[in-house]
């Protein structure tokens, strides 16, 4: 994975935009200032600069654990020698490491054979491995720490599920990978509902069986991983709700207007009756199906913050509970966006590559999954609803504290994290959907490993029933 991320040269994504919010807060600006500095490469040295926009009306504080990477970053890059620079190849470097590490605590659970470790720890690793997730290691956009955090999550929730120590371990893998995820950026603050989910449900069921317990230890089995789990749940309410009190104002206006700009009056047969009915005046149909971030939006007019009061979620969920129909068509053009997997116009490779300006790297989850994406919502809904039966079935048929239902309930987790991601990207903003839908297309592959996991994981019992499969 190391070879194939930073050989011959590293190659990462490229900045839509979104980048400056992230890379200002520490001042550090492209190193070499003739590099294109968006859609086509990514660049992966920067310098700090005075003038980099620290202290600057436009550069403000963006809440998000990136920044606290690429500072990271940035100390190891001066401790290597060239202080007042970021070298994006030890963010890179560091994620290939983690994601082998994780890969390993995969194989580490699987009891079946060396076939089945193989084929379940080699999927995981290609999910993470693939340019849809691992290219954001090689960039300053913000969706990194929710990919690792996502990945932390699944291989935490796993242990979690299994017996002694490795329960805690897995637990610690669960909160470290939240705070990452929830902190990633504003969208990724619905993650608390799946993981509290699943933390409060861990905590309610009885310990799986780890041997006798000492005398009068009964009661107090799993006491502390039980306390632990609601603990952990009241705890993620912390970095969610800051990230979500950081968001700038302008954004909470920006992204209710985009939805109902591109995802509502953009598919309207029309526009004037639809801003009327929202309380707009017919006139602003004329921005119908424009982003803000067009050089002639509604945002450079006047009629920007005479109406900015109605740019609320609220007014576009009057609108789409009267228009059901229309809240669909939303839903089903956001799942064909999933299926697309990563975004096809941000380049993978920087200009020392000498590849063509927005050259893409080969990623197989992305073949796999846009032959299917004309399935829209229709057949996400049924790919989540079989992921969903096969490990509730797994849950049932497997004893407390085995592999194989601990993969099952992390596929669950999972789920659960691609549906909620899912319909807050679909209803976000219903612009750039597949890249804000990264999230959810990361726990939805996940999900489909884990539940091979489920199946796979524990030893096969030649001439038994498993257990709850009737006598």
């Amino acid at each position: 994975m190391i070879l194939r991320l930073l050989w011959p040269v590293a190659s990462g994504l490229a900045d839509n935009g979104d980048g400056p919010r992230y890379i200002c807060q520490l001042g550090f600006v492209p190193a070499d200032s003739d590099e294109p500095r968006y859609w086509d490469h990514p660049i992966m040295q920067w310098v700090w600069s005075p003038s980099g926009g620290r202290g600057s009306d436009w550069c403000g504080a963006y809440p998000s654990s990136h920044v606290w990477i690429l500072r990271i970053a940035a100390m190891v890059t001066a401790a290597t020698g060239a202080p007042d620079h970021l070298d994006l190849r030890w963010v890179i470097l560091g994620y290939a490491v983690l994601v082998g590490l994780l890969t390993g605590a995969v194989a580490f659970l699987i009891a079946r054979g060396l076939a089945a470790r193989v084929l379940i720890a080699g999927a995981f690793l290609s999910v993470m491995s693939d340019p849809a997730f691992a290219g954001y290691a090689g960039s300053i956009l913000g969706e990194l720490p929710g990919i690792v955090g996502i990945s932390l999550i699944a291989v935490g929730a796993v242990f979690a599920g299994t017996c002694g120590s490795k329960r805690l371990a897995g637990l610690a893998a669960v909160a470290a990978g939240s705070v990452l995820a929830l902190t990633s950026k504003p969208q990724a603050a619905t993650l608390v509902l799946p993981i509290a989910a699943f933390l409060l449900t861990t905590a309610i069921q009885p310990a799986p069986d780890a041997g006798p317990a000492p005398p009068g230890g009964a009661l107090r089995q799993g006491f502390a991983h039980r306390v632990l789990s609601v603990a952990i749940s009241a705890v993620l309410l912390v970095p969610a709700g800051w990230v979500l009190a950081k968001n700038p104002d302008d954004i909470q206006t920006i992204n209710p207007w985009e939805l109902i700009s591109v995802g509502i009056l953009g598919h309207s047969d029309d526009p004037a009756a639809d801003l009327r009915e929202m309380g707009f005046p017919g006139e602003l149909a004329e921005y119908a199906g424009d982003s803000v971030w067009t050089d002639d939006s509604i945002l450079h007019t006047p009629a920007w913050d005479e109406n900015a009061h109605l740019m609320t979620y609220g007014t576009v969920a009057t609108f789409l509970l009267a228009h059901p129909d229309r809240a669909v068509g939303i839903a089903d053009r956001a799942a064909r966006d999933y299926f697309a997997t990563r975004p096809d116009y941000l380049g993978n490779y920087p200009v020392a590559a000498g590849r063509a300006p927005g050259e893409l790297a080969f990623s197989p989850l992305a073949t796999l999954a846009r032959p299917v994406a004309g399935g829209g919502l229709a057949l996400l809904i049924a790919l989540w609803t079989a992921i969903v039966a096969i490990n509730a079935a797994r849950i049932r048929r497997s004893p407390r504290g085995s592999a194989g239902r601990a993969f099952a309930t992390a596929a669950l987790l999972m789920v659960g994290i691609a549906v909620v991601q899912f319909f807050t990207a679909a209803f976000g903003e219903a612009i750039e959907n597949t890249k804000h839908l990264v999230f959810a297309i990361l726990a939805g592959f996940l999900a489909a490993v884990l539940t091979a996991g489920s199946c796979l994981a524990d030893p096969r019992r030649h001439g038994a029933r498993e257990p709850g499969t009737g006598s």
